[in-house]
């Protein structure tokens, strides 16, 4: 065999390769569960995530107040699109006192401000829509986006000066540093290049990977420095004044949340920089008949432009392409090639998926229409095929697997889950942001899923070795039974193999009962004619930007000068209707006899 006919040599890989990318991590520490947090949802359905986190930390902070029998821990939050956001605003106040809201609708509608929890503020309170509206980032006379986007820049700058606020709180079930894999779409893309060894000379074909993250860590000092050397070299180390690669500014966290959930076209796309060593730590697993080898990808380095040794790109929302947020948060949890033990006697690890925009089984049918009918199918197929791996989700929901749970929206009282039992996802999820009352139904509603999905579900069998510190006193208060309801009977005699546990105990009390008393859904709380002026200056002010830009001729610019007025009123009438469409799809239009 000739030279060139060799394979060629792996990569050698960079320094800790083996040690970040093992194939296999060790087990937790005996009598502590591991969670690993995936985030999704997008816009402004993140209001019911944020409910979720709130009571979710709410939880823990109780259960860690109580020296618990067994501890959790939440070695890593990964995020895409909104969820990364919210991943993001744990973050800042990881080591802040937490202040959590109240399960009472109408205690929640009257709270205006609450800058001590963000999780509310920033997802309830200030992402108003018509603020989006504001056609005054257009004076320019050019468009980033079909929404303002300055209201998410102040909210941004908020954050930062909130991250930057010296405290001394502790969570013990948050690592130091808290760790988060932050999905991004990279719209320039990472360039590879596949070498076809048996031809001499050839060049190989270049291929731009555009489904990218970026890892961010976050130390308990709240300062950009490591002086134990706890740094990854394919992360940012997050805190105030960094200096030297790799370090970051709270701003650059910001910035990294805000692309990742940026929309095309209707959210403004980020420019982003970052250290080109975070590219030479890109796993991949090979399987060979001598086991799983894990090897680093390699970018074709003369296509990929840097600048100081950064690389700059634009960057808009983790959800266009699949970045497996589940996989990378697996990977974190059982290593590169391990599984996450299923059983319920024997998990413990787990990971937990927080999206609202998950919409329910329907059958799939022929879809209809010409041309615009089936591109518009082809555009909604697409953006529902890269949030997620079918085989991720079919495991999340086997009542057989307890290392895979899924959140999502439910209100039993109107007996629908999904994307229909959250108010914020009507249309596209963009809706919320027009209607305070949705999203602080979405947040509330979070909080009760939480708390019953913890409650009744995120349960493992009692004689699992989680357990083991567990009084009997104890096991008889908590026990249940395979379906989550209290089972009373459990004394010393009863084999701990005949019922089941709470990973996390509900340690606040009673929980609220059913969902019609105290979470009234939000029906005819906005009507989508109000909107039509702001609508119509946003509409009249993108046609303007339009004709400068892509109408061109001295007759065309007449005609359009002639028919804009009528082109604005028709495009802002069709958006109206259909927004009111919408609301009525989803059953938020008032009700006969204006019941709400």
């Amino acid at each position: 065999m000739d030279d060139d006919d060799a394979p060629l040599a792996a990569p050698a890989p960079p320094p800790g390769f083996a040690r970040y990318f093992p194939l296999e991590r060790p087990p937790p520490p005996p009598r502590t569960f591991e969670l690993g947090l995936v985030l999704g949802g997008t816009v402004s359905a993140g209001a019911y995530t944020a409910g979720a986190l709130d009571a979710l930390v709410e939880l823990l902070d109780a259960w860690e107040a109580t020296d618990p029998p067994h501890r959790v821990r939440l070695p890593i939050v990964t995020g895409c699109s909104g969820g990364g956001i919210t991943a993001g605003i744990l973050g800042l106040y990881a080591r802040k006192a937490h202040h959590p809201m109240p399960d009472d609708f109408a205690a929640l509608m009257a709270t205006a401000a609450m800058p001590d929890n963000p999780l509310f503020d920033v997802w309830v309170n200030r992402v108003d829509g018509l603020a989006f509206l504001d056609p005054s980032d257009l004076a320019g006379g050019a468009a980033a986006s079909l929404l303002n986007c300055r209201r998410l820049d102040e909210i941004a700058r908020d954050m930062v000066r909130y991250g930057e606020t010296p405290n001394g709180f502790g969570r013990a079930y948050l690592p130091d540093p808290y760790r988060m894999i932050l999905s991004v779409t990279n719209v320039e893309g990472i360039p590879y290049r596949f070498d076809v060894p048996a031809f001499t000379g050839w060049t190989g074909g270049n291929y731009a990977q555009h489904a990218d993250y970026a890892r961010f860590a976050l130390p308990a000092s709240g300062i950009a420095a490591d002086p134990a050397g706890a740094r990854r070299p394919d992360e940012f180390w997050v805190g105030r004044n960094p200096s030297g690669e790799g370090f970051a500014d709270f701003g650059t966290l910001m910035q990294y949340a805000l692309a990742g959930g940026a929309y095309p076209m209707a959210l403004r796309p980020r420019a982003l920089t970052r250290p080109a060593a975070h590219y030479r730590y890109r796993p991949h697993v090979l399987r060979t008949p001598a086991g799983a080898i894990c090897e680093p990808l390699v970018p074709d380095w003369s296509s990929l432009p840097t600048t100081g040794g950064q690389v700059g790109f634009t960057g808009i929302d983790g959800g266009v392409f699949d970045n497996n947020p589940v996989l990378l948060a697996h990977r974190e949890l059982a290593g590169m090639a391990a599984p996450l033990e299923p059983g319920p006697d024997a998990a413990r690890r787990a990971l937990l998926l927080i999206d609202p925009t998950l919409h329910q089984p329907r059958a799939p049918g022929r879809v209809a229409g010409g041309m615009g009918g089936i591109g518009l199918a082809a555009l909604g197929a697409m953006e529902a095929g890269a949030n997620y791996l079918t085989a991720d989700l079919d495991m999340m929901a086997d009542p057989r697997i307890f290392s895979h749970f899924q959140l999502v929206p439910v209100r039993p009282d109107r007996k629908t889950a999904g994307a229909a039992a959250a108010a914020t996802t009507v249309l596209h999820a963009f809706g919320g942001f027009f209607c305070r009352a949705f999203r602080v139904h979405d947040f509330m509603l979070g909080r009760l899923n939480m708390r019953d999905y913890l409650r009744r579900v995120l349960i493992l069998r009692a004689d699992n070795p989680l357990f083991d510190g567990w009084t009997l006193a104890e096991r008889q208060r908590r026990a249940l039974d395979a379906d989550g309801a209290p089972l009373p009977t459990v004394d010393g005699a009863t084999p701990p193999a005949a019922y089941w546990l709470p990973v996390i105990p509900d340690s606040l009390g009673p929980a609220p009962g059913g969902y019609a008393g105290i979470l009234p859904w939000p029906a005819g709380q906005l009507d989508p004619a109000t909107l039509r002026p702001a609508l119509g200056q946003r509409v009249a002010a993108l046609l303007a930007i339009a004709q400068k830009d892509e109408i061109s001729g001295l007759l065309a610019n007449l005609w359009f000068d002639a028919a804009e007025g009528t082109i604005s009123a028709r495009i802002t009438g069709d958006i109206v209707a259909a927004f009111r469409a919408a609301l009525e799809r989803h059953d938020l239009l008032p009700r006969a006899g204006g019941a709400g």
